[in-house]
């Protein structure tokens, strides 16, 4: 994390809780502003994409709300809202009070910074901010070096030029002066509001400085986590009969392990499903949904495919498959192997990363990380591969060579995890890795692909009837997640298996 902001990795399922909390047309899909209110100069309207030219697509439905300082002048006294002594105009506000059933409830909410400040003097940084029952929770200024604001700078514009047609106030607006502005693409921001009651959460945009050049806030999907429901996402339909040991098989459409990017907008999974895109021997594939539109990212004819895993942004797709064509000239998987590709989304055809030829042995659960997206860990069986005896365990590619864990013979280690910067790997291991696991019990280490030291997390006990398991590693290994029945904090003495952070 950077510069204070905070984002929720948002999970494929959202269970309902069975009180609902009173937050209204958080998603704007009403079409209006039902349940909002405005203050300042009120330049505040929801949109649909297209209102944007070029198009900013929705990161759900069909709406969106922009928060403008525009256009150009749109008048009112400064007010200097981020406390370094220079004023803001143009100030549009947008509020809501709520009611939150529970203590400890979450509210999530997507957010994008428009501006064409990128390049203009430090002294004109336009700002945003968000604020809880008065207190901000995330601020940001324009993207631009020596910014004069106190607020962090917005993650990076992508360099386009935006203008807005539409009925409302924010008609008129733009956001484009050189090719350093646009927007800045979405983020996911949540908090939690420790007690239940009345809040309010207030969206703010201005113009530090001067009152010409626009800047602008995009909102949507504001939830609280006592009122999210469970979302279904795929519609699969259809079977196939295949003829096998002299009989019929039937085999019916359905999709299976998924995954999602860390913004929360793209989707990947596996299904023997269609979604339009053409499967017609029902045969398990990868897909990716990403703004209501699928792509297959396959196409066997023979084998199946498991366990995608995505990158950051949702462009790249690891996956595992026994068979997987590819171009002439390219690596091809005959031996139908279990092998690991990855696929970029914007390319044509996967790369197959392992080729081995251990007849049965199997490379699985691949994860993906790293700056380019070029950095694999995952569990394998094939003593072909560098540093492999053949027990399952951990490997991790950098793009080019492969890292193998040490050897540690009769034990398993497995299920890896690599952090977003592609340094770290956190697996599941019954091996001694560390000289800490006499007692072999599934356990969870850490694994520096640096140094490269191995770190055992946990230790528990197996007489007792522990065990460890499903875990995941945000950016830089500052936070591990794992499932564990024992009792690590002192709140856990029925031994259920619980969610644990270390």
């Amino acid at each position: 994390m950077k510069k204070g902001y905070h984002y929720l990795f948002i999970c494929l399922l959202l269970v309902a809780l069975p009180l609902s909390a009173q937050l209204v047309n958080g998603n704007f899909e009403n079409g209006d502003l039902t349940g909002w209110n405005t203050a300042g100069t009120s330049v505040v309207e929801v949109l649909v994409g297209t209102n944007f030219s070029p198009t900013i697509p929705q990161p759900e439905g069909s709406y969106y709300c922009l928060l403008s300082t525009g256009p150009d002048d749109q008048g009112g006294a400064g007010t200097d809202i981020d406390g370094n002594g220079v004023n803001e105009f143009d100030i549009a506000r947008l509020s809501q009070t709520f009611t939150t059933p529970i203590d400890d409830d979450v509210i999530t909410f997507r957010w994008g910074m428009l501006s064409r400040e990128a390049d203009q003097p430090a002294f004109y940084d336009d700002i945003f901010h968000v604020t809880i029952d008065g207190v901000v929770v995330l601020s940001g200024s324009a993207n631009k070096p020596g910014g004069i604001s106190s607020y962090p700078d917005s993650p990076p514009y992508d360099g386009l030029n935006y203008t807005i047609t539409s009925t409302g106030p924010t008609d008129g607006s733009w956001f484009w002066d050189t090719v350093s502005d646009g927007f800045s693409g979405f983020a996911t921001f949540s908090i939690m509001i420790p007690t239940a009651g009345a809040h309010t959460i207030e969206f703010l945009v201005a113009d530090q400085g001067d009152r010409l050049y626009d800047s602008g806030l995009l909102i949507d999907e504001v939830l609280l986590n006592s009122s999210q429901d469970i979302f279904q996402m795929t519609n699969t339909s259809g079977s196939k009969v295949e003829a096998k040991g002299g009989g019929l098989v039937w085999t019916p459409a359905e999709s299976r392990s998924a995954a999602i990017s860390d913004d929360g907008l793209t989707l990947a999974f596996t299904s023997n499903g269609d979604f339009g895109t053409g499967n017609p021997n029902v045969q398990l594939q990868v897909f990716a949904l990403e703004n209501g539109a699928y792509q297959r990212l396959t196409s066997m004819t023979d084998g199946s495919a498991s366990r995608p895993s995505l990158s950051a942004d949702g462009r790249y797709v690891a996956y595992s498959a026994t068979d997987d064509p590819a171009p002439a000239g390219t690596p091809h998987n005959n031996d139908l192997n279990q092998e690991i590709f990855i696929r970029d989304r914007t390319l044509t055809s996967p790369v197959q990363i392992t080729d081995t030829a251990v007849v049965g042995c199997a490379n699985t659960s691949p994860s993906i990380g790293g700056a380019a997206s070029d950095r694999v860990a995952f569990q394998t069986t094939c003593s072909d591969l560098p540093g492999v005896s053949g027990d399952t365990t951990v490997v991790a590619w950098n793009g080019a060579a492969f890292q193998a864990l040490a050897v540690a013979t009769g034990c398993t280690s497995r299920n890896p995890e690599i952090s977003a910067d592609g340094r770290y790997v956190a697996f599941i291991s019954d091996c001694d890795h560390t000289g800490g696991n006499g007692d072999a019990n599934l356990e969870v280490f850490l694994w520096d692909l640096q140094t490269p030291a191995v770190s055992q997390i946990t230790a528990s006990s197996a007489a007792e009837g522990h065990a460890n398991d499903s875990v995941d590693i945000s950016t830089g290994a500052a936070e591990l997640v794992f499932v564990s029945n024992a009792d690590y904090a002192g709140d856990n003495a029925d031994q259920n298996y619980e969610v644990f952070v270390w």
